[in-house]
């Protein structure tokens, strides 16, 4: 009929605007990341100026994506619409502190806290002066990253609520550490507090304590994998669908930046690890991430099916978090300079090895699901 077409009409020219969205939200994001590195210093003034015009830039660019609706409704969804305006907020002092030189974003900062704006000592604790596996070595490591890990895992548990995907990100960290040492000192660690302090006494703990709260509360738990409904790890969802296995390289990317540059943007910036600063990006992270990875999940899990073609899941989370990556990495480079703090060690052959094959394997194999392999259809249940 006429008003079916009319409709399909308007729907295939709203798909159409909403990629020139896209593209434009990226054009104006990659122009404002140039222009943050002239090739010369410029003066303050004007690195202020163009700071504050970029950041109006992307707020403008960012709003051009779909509304900011959520699907959380407790405690109400107003609080997370207010939660994704907070974001956006994040994400305008980023681009402004990015058009600053390293001197000056760090002396901005001090006109939040006086004790900012200065080098931060070299006289913190260190982990892996004596590694001799003693009860004393053990109790003197137990400092505030300890209590620090375990609200952290907690506070994870309620954004992935799935103990697969959880524990192997815990494993992850653990690397990510082992590869960085020879750059930050500050990840260097004896091989029990790897293995006893981290990954067992509060990642662990952590992470049940969180599932069981999620568990109490009825929130909904996830299956990042698809593994219900299979006998086989070989049968999971994740090697089949391009959806699912793009989504979790995506949450692995997204996770592992938001822990490097946690050390690398506070080092940068000189914010000691006890500075109230760390926590407050900590909690944003939280909420922001509780919002982009149930996006997410929604996304994968609902891929190749019937209610997919009928109800579309927004990605305006998902964009948010990851402008927010690349925007604290970037701020990590370029601040980084003269931080000190920083190892000059050589990178180890081992860790140029091992990113070097699995980078490019799961990317070869995203390709081959997306590109190569029969277009993939949900399995429905027999009624």
């Amino acid at each position: 009929t006429q008003s079916t077409w009319g409709k399909r009409l308007v729907h295939e020219k709203m798909v159409e605007f909403k990629y020139v969205t896209q593209i434009v939200f990226l054009a104006v994001y990659g122009s404002v990341l140039y222009a943050a590195f002239p090739p010369e210093s410029q003066p303050l003034i004007r690195n202020l100026k163009s700071g504050l015009g970029a950041a109006f830039l992307v707020m403008i660019a960012q709003s051009m994506l779909k509304p900011y609706d959520t699907i959380f409704y407790r405690p109400h969804e107003s609080v997370w619409r207010a939660i994704s305006r907070i974001g956006l907020i994040y994400l305008a002092i980023l681009v402004f502190l990015l058009f600053q030189t390293p001197g000056d974003a760090r002396h901005l900062l001090s006109y939040l806290y006086p004790d900012l704006g200065k080098p931060v000592e070299r006289g913190m604790h260190t982990y892996d002066d004596n590694c001799e596996f003693t009860l004393e070595n053990i109790t003197d490591n137990m400092d505030h990253y300890f209590l620090a890990h375990l609200i952290n895992w907690t506070l994870a548990a309620l954004i992935l609520r799935d103990y697969y995907v959880l524990h192997f990100w815990s494993l992850l960290d653990e690397v990510l550490e082992l590869s960085w040492q020879h750059f930050l000192p500050h990840f260097r660690e004896c091989w029990w507090d790897h293995v006893l302090l981290d990954v067992i006494m509060t990642n662990t703990v952590g992470i049940f304590i969180g599932m069981q709260l999620v568990r109490i509360l009825k929130m909904k738990e996830y299956d990042w994998l698809g593994r219900k409904g299979t006998t086989s790890w070989l049968q999971w969802d994740l090697w089949l669908n391009h959806r699912r296995f793009g989504g979790l390289c995506y949450m692995i990317f997204v996770i592992s930046c938001n822990f490097l540059t946690g050390f690398f943007l506070m080092n940068a910036l000189w914010v000691p690890p006890k500075n109230p600063m760390t926590v407050y990006r900590l909690l944003l992270w939280f909420f922001a991430g509780c919002l982009a990875f149930r996006e997410l999940y929604e996304d994968v899990s609902t891929w190749g099916t019937p209610q997919r073609a009928k109800q579309p899941v927004p990605a305006q989370h998902r964009w948010l978090i990851w402008s927010i990556t690349v925007l604290e990495i970037f701020c990590s480079f370029k601040f980084g300079r003269g931080a000190g703090h920083y190892g000059t060690d050589p990178t180890p052959l081992p860790v140029v090895i091992g990113w070097g094959v699995a980078v490019p394997a799961a990317l070869s194999y995203y390709f081959y699901l997306r590109f190569f392999k029969k277009p993939y259809v949900a399995k429905t249940k027999k009624q």
